[in-house]
């Protein structure tokens, strides 16, 4: 068992030395190894795995590796997935919030938003291809883009999406999603996971309230929000992360960070490290700021994966997630529009660029992964001449 364990953990920490490129990438690692080479899933657990993960909140190819852990060694094996696959990341961002990121001047760092406007951007195009791909659920990420533009406070976005919630079990009636297929055995402890989940969601905003002295109280809050309500993966938690956190640190030094943790591999999500860093909290900070964030997808997928084949065949329940992804997609179109655009486009000059970019990227001639350093290194040597 023991030897078990350890190579769970063994195999995660490999691939989050060497995962470069974001989520989609990493789902493709994942699959290599854990389903091809090892065959710790088949490959229909693995697609049913990866389904539930793009239903839920949270970083979807961490979560994806918590339940293949998961799957592999119960609760102690998903941590050890999760411990493995974030480590490396977190050593690398924690250092870089410690010291700082002044290497990177103002004409690349401009370069690097200007980028982070594309990848942003796109991946909000890919979430809408994916999440509404009909009329129904396109008027829903509309109606959503236009909901969060006038709120944007945490609990009333929350409220917001309840009622994208309800609607969506009401209206929608998408198709069942996986076959019944064995699975992880259902467990009591699912609800507990579940029920901590709800306590937190619900109690960190109130507490945060309570006490608005504590910093690292209101840190790990604002994280914990922040994870709570990213569908998709890292690339689109930016506009979500500087709204929840703002006045914590700079904005030049929050969109310097995350240019940086473009360069990284493993999770995008561990920029949550640099913002505990660098906002004078030390190692300790990086550390809560990481838990927080991470947290509300781990413990979704360690309550929801067990009874996935069960529950992917309720209608209502469905239609809600569904709907909810809907007005995600708007949540983080509105961020983008409202946090990201107007820090990457300065001067007029700039559209041509994120227009460029996008272009790029579209087109598939450019990776994101590649994208902020070529932007980078462009803005500089066009200042130098």
């Amino acid at each position: 068992m023991i030897a078990r364990f350890v190579d769970i953990f063994w195999q995660f920490f490999r691939l989050g030395l060497t995962s470069f490129g974001g989520p989609a990438a990493h789902l493709v690692y994942f699959e290599r190894r854990f389903v091809t080479d090892k065959a710790w899933l088949t490959p229909v657990q693995y697609q049913q795995l990866v389904a539930l993960c793009q239903f839920l909140p949270g970083p979807a190819s961490s979560q994806v590796g918590i339940g293949i852990g998961l799957q592999r060694g119960g609760y102690a094996g998903a941590t050890l997935a999760f411990l493995g696959f974030t480590l490396p990341s977190f050593a690398l961002m924690t250092l870089a919030g410690w010291y700082g990121l002044q290497w990177l001047g103002p004409p690349a760092l401009q370069g690097a938003l200007c980028a982070l406007a594309v990848i942003v951007a796109h991946a909000v195009f890919l979430m809408s291809k994916s999440l509404t791909p009909d009329w129904p659920r396109r008027v829903l990420g509309l109606m959503g883009f236009c909901a969060f533009l006038l709120v944007q406070h945490p609990a009333l976005q929350l409220f917001t999406l309840l009622l994208f919630a309800l609607a969506g079990a009401l209206l929608l009636r998408p198709a069942w999603l996986t076959e019944n297929t064995a699975l992880q055995t259902p467990r009591p402890a699912s609800l507990i996971l579940l029920l901590i989940f709800a306590v937190l969601l619900t109690g960190l905003p109130v507490l945060a309230l309570l006490w608005h002295n504590a910093p690292l109280l209101q840190l790990f809050e604002q994280c914990f929000q922040a994870g709570a309500l990213v569908f998709g993966g890292g690339h689109v938690v930016l506009p979500l992360l500087e709204q929840q956190t703002a006045g914590i640190i700079g904005q030049a030094e929050f969109l310097a960070g995350y240019a940086a943790a473009q360069l990284m591999p493993g999770p995008l999500f561990s920029f949550a490290a640099y913002l505990g860093a660098a906002a004078g909290h030390g190692i300790l900070g990086a550390v809560l700021a990481t838990l927080a964030i991470f947290l509300p997808g781990a413990l979704l997928v360690g309550a929801i994966w067990p009874w996935w084949h069960r529950l992917s065949r309720n209608r209502a329940l469905l239609g809600a997630v569904a709907a909810v992804n809907c007005a995600v997609v708007g949540l983080l179109a509105a961020g983008w529009w409202q946090f990201v655009l107007p820090h990457a486009v300065t001067a007029s000059w700039h559209w041509l660029c994120v227009g460029g970019g996008m272009l790029l990227v579209l087109r598939g001639w450019c990776t994101p992964v590649l994208l902020v350093p070529l932007a980078s290194l462009l803005f500089a040597v066009g200042a130098a001449l």
